[in-house]
């Protein structure tokens, strides 16, 4: 599930700051000639955008478009510097309270002690917690500045007349993109604060049967006990009545935030093409978001 959410994620996001070199606007019914490939999109804009210009206009949508590929390099590669060193200060400063919980965790074999554990590394790292989600608000919105400005004058250098429905769009896909990280990100926390007291019983288990282990001769036999009383632990955990209602909301707040997710950029879309006479383009859609 994880791995999905983050998928989606990442593409609304990339949809969102990398909608690079739309074609010019054209009547809703001749819009069914633009391919939907990248590159047919920028020979078009290059072909009729600057069309009476000659080579100097095809020359300079090329170098505005070069531009722009740098700009939204550059933007990236702030962002990524910056949060990489809020991370660094954040791990320095909770360094201390991580070992004391991995400690208490790795080797409880008393459900409460573990539960007790995790609740004091919460409380310990709130002031951290909240300075490091402060510098990544501040990078976000640093690289959304920028990655405009550079979209702007691209824009500008290329006289696009979808310049005021590509803002429009950018900032309603960075919209849905961030209800959508507030809403799985909720699901997970209010998942692990409701089943705290069963993952803390599940993690005694666990270390009561690696401290058997540790102290057995270490042979097959040893590693089948070993596997075993983990599967155990972990169908036990699977089948108590708090963590199955948990899941199931859990699974229903990620379903219902993907669903508004995709039903915001559908219309994100709509209204573009209803603006422009044809879809958003996605060139470059990966390549800006790989941080």
């Amino acid at each position: 599930m994880r791995t999905s959410t983050r998928r989606t994620m990442l593409v609304g996001a990339a949809a969102g700051l990398s909608l690079t070199l739309v074609a010019p606007a054209v009547s809703a019914s001749a819009s069914g000639t633009h391919r939907s490939d990248s590159q047919n999109r920028v020979s078009v804009q290059h072909g009729s955008e600057h069309k009476g210009f000659g080579k100097f206009g095809k020359q300079a949508g090329s170098q505005a478009a070069k531009d722009l590929r740098q700009a939204l390099r550059t933007a990236n590669q702030q962002f990524r510097t910056d949060v990489h060193a809020a991370k660094d200060i954040f791990k320095a400063a909770t360094a201390g309270a991580k070992s004391t919980v991995e400690g208490v965790v790795r080797t409880s074999t008393v459900p409460a002690d573990i539960k007790a554990a995790w609740v004091a590394y919460a409380a310990a790292i709130t002031g951290p917690k909240a300075t490091l989600d402060a510098s990544v608000a501040t990078a976000t919105a640093a690289r959304v500045t920028a990655t405009e400005a550079a979209y702007a004058a691209y824009d500008t250098a290329t006289a696009s007349p979808d310049a005021a429905a590509n803002v429009t769009y950018r900032a309603a896909v960075r919209t849905a993109t961030s209800d959508l990280t507030t809403a799985t990100t909720k699901a997970r926390s209010d998942f692990e604060a409701a089943t705290i007291d069963a993952r803390a019983t599940k993690r005694a288990a666990v270390n009561v049967a690696t401290a058997a282990y540790q102290g057995s001769a270490k042979d097959a036999a040893a590693r089948t006990t070993l596997h075993n009383a983990i599967e155990a632990a972990q169908t036990a955990f699977n089948a108590d009545a708090t963590v199955i209602a948990a899941t199931t909301v859990r699974d229903t707040a990620v379903h219902n935030a993907r669903d508004a997710f995709r039903s915001a950029i559908t219309t994100a879309r709509t209204v573009y093409a209803g603006t422009t006479g044809h879809q958003p383009s996605f060139r470059g859609l990966m390549s800006q978001w790989k941080h």
